[in-house]
């Protein structure tokens, strides 16, 4: 049974559970990807269920980025509260992964579902500007992720409720065609290991952050 994000990291990444997932995703790569988002191509999700987009602007880096930047300045230097401490952590959990998330999507070039969709245009084209190529790996996915797999650093205790919505949000990436189903799961594992080293490497070097991490253990 995984109690906490280090359960969760030290089993994702043990060699047999990683090389499933990495062979998971290239099975869907090969087989499951194009398939799926013609299936809800066919289903046109985002006209027949408009509350889905809703859903996954809880997703959008902006409404973590900046308030949780804003909230740690405001926590630290105006109220004088620790409170600064858990936003500031949340706030690098989600910039760090999505700075690397950005630069594998130039460097990647994959096309969207959108390009499948209407072009039959599929796979990896390599250091692409334009954002029809960059669905690899998905930008929203690593974002909640990374804000998932922060608080469940903080609150391992509720990590379980925190992961299964942040799954159920990540997921209509694939249902309104955003991304496949490859570039979830890459951007969900990117997602886990960045806070993971991110974690490490606070409790190593940070007196603020041992504080913090100490305290959300208990």
């Amino acid at each position: 049974m995984i109690k906490n994000f280090d359960e969760l990291f030290k089993c994702m990444t043990k060699p047999v559970v990683a090389a499933v997932y990495l062979l998971i995703v290239i099975v869907s790569f090969i087989y499951w990807d194009r398939p799926v988002a013609e299936y809800f191509f066919q289903l046109q999700l985002e006209q027949h269920h408009p509350w889905l987009l809703w859903i996954t602007r809880l997703a959008w880096g902006g409404l973590y980025i900046i308030p949780l930047l804003v909230l740690t300045v405001i926590f630290r230097y105006v109220l004088k509260s620790d409170y600064w401490k858990q936003c500031f952590f949340l706030w690098l959990s989600v910039v760090i992964p999505s700075l690397v998330n950005l630069v594998a999507k130039v460097t990647f070039g994959r096309s969207r579902p959108t390009l499948w969709l209407a072009k039959a245009e599929y796979g990896f084209h390599w250091f692409k500007t334009k954002s029809v190529y960059w669905s690899f790996p998905s930008g929203h996915t690593i974002v909640m992720m990374g804000f998932v797999f922060g608080l469940s650093v903080l609150y391992p205790r509720y990590l379980k409720s925190f992961i299964l919505i942040g799954l159920l949000v990540v997921s209509t990436r694939v249902l309104l065609l955003a991304h496949f189903i490859s570039d979830v799961m890459i951007a969900t594992y990117i997602a886990m290991v960045i806070v993971y080293a991110l974690t490490k490497f606070l409790q190593s070097k940070a007196r603020w952050a041992q504080q913090l991490f100490n305290a959300g253990a208990r």
